[in-house]
């Protein structure tokens, strides 16, 4: 018989951050494993790619930026093998185009930098039951221009 311990970690579940800042990707780490979540951060395009392809992840959550490519190049290649988990970018690049760009290629929310609390809720809400529209943060004024 399984231990509490065992069966908490069985029904955690897994994010794959793909985080280009160091700094940026162990808050991350921490803000999830604290929110109950079994984490994974790599800070490269290809890293994320590999980690993907390789592991089974209940959510990916993307940047728009790494050094060697753009998250929406890796929405697509994950969206090539991965048509059903959610995909969250969380970035800091607020402009319509980006927004619209992420949810052509897959995307299911697109959160601005740095609202923790609502991208939690993001994570909570698409890990629960995907909404019928794609997400859209609120937390900056150029969400307002935002429309699909």
């Amino acid at each position: 018989m399984r231990n509490d311990k065992e069966l908490s970690r069985m029904k955690q579940k897994r994010i794959l951050s793909v985080e280009s800042d160091p700094d940026n990707g162990l808050m991350m780490s921490y803000l999830l494993r604290f929110s109950g979540y079994d984490c994974e951060c790599v800070d490269t395009s290809a890293r994320g790619l590999q980690s993907a392809k390789g592991r089974v992840f209940d959510l990916y959550m993307l940047d728009s930026w790494y050094e060697d490519g753009k998250g929406i190049e890796l929405c697509r290649k994950i969206r090539e093998f991965d048509s059903t988990t959610p995909i969250i970018f969380f970035s800091a690049w607020a402009m319509k185009s980006a927004y619209r760009e992420a949810i052509e290629a897959g995307a299911d929310a697109y959160i601005f930098k740095p609202a923790l609390d609502e991208l939690l809720r993001a994570i909570t809400r698409l890990l629960t039951g995907v909404p019928d529209q794609p997400l859209v943060s609120t937390a900056s004024p150029q969400a307002a221009m935002l429309s699909v």
